[in-house]
């Protein structure tokens, strides 16, 4: 069986490898996320099930009954742009300087960061972070970002559960 951390890039001849794999699952897990929110958010959430089947659908709704920022909603689509590039475009890379934009716009977004380098300082965050460094952090620190503007809706099980 393939390794999925080494799906070759036919155009280039390079490896996705951990970039591309730490974009597209935490994508998955804010998307489930936003998903989950929406449930949660409507009586009959079943009803709109026929208008929220993708991301950039899913986000617009959340936005619309305000569950999320609109610096969020920006976020959110850029990374849902670079994620169909990754997915449709063979000669899409994920440089670094894609992911210091998404970083920088994360920032705005209110999503914290331990180290604020990582968005402050260029040439540090791709010294310390790298790509697949930056979108480790961007993900997961987006992720416990949109729980916390939400709490109201979740449970302190629910949030360590989603966290864990």
């Amino acid at each position: 069986m393939n390794d999925p951390r080494n799906i070759i890039n036919y155009a280039t001849g390079e490896a996705y490898g951990e970039p591309f794999q730490a974009f597209i699952r935490g994508q998955i897990y804010i998307e489930a996320l936003l998903s989950e929110i929406l449930q949660r958010s409507f009586k009959n959430p079943d009803a709109l099930k026929s208008i929220t089947t993708g991301f950039n659908a899913k986000v617009k709704v959340v936005r619309a009954i305000d569950r999320i920022s609109p610096d969020m909603e920006d976020l959110l689509l850029q990374m849902n742009t670079i994620r169909n590039n990754l997915a449709h475009k063979l000669e899409f890379t994920l440089a670094f300087d894609t992911v210091y934009d998404l970083i920088r716009k994360a920032a705005k977004a209110k999503v914290d960061f331990s180290d604020d380098n990582i968005h402050l300082n260029k040439k540090y965050s791709n010294e310390n972070y790298g790509v697949t460094g930056v979108i480790a952090e961007m993900m997961s620190n987006t992720f416990s970002q949109i729980i916390y503007e939400n709490e109201d809706i979740f449970t302190h099980d629910d949030i360590s559960r989603f966290l864990a």
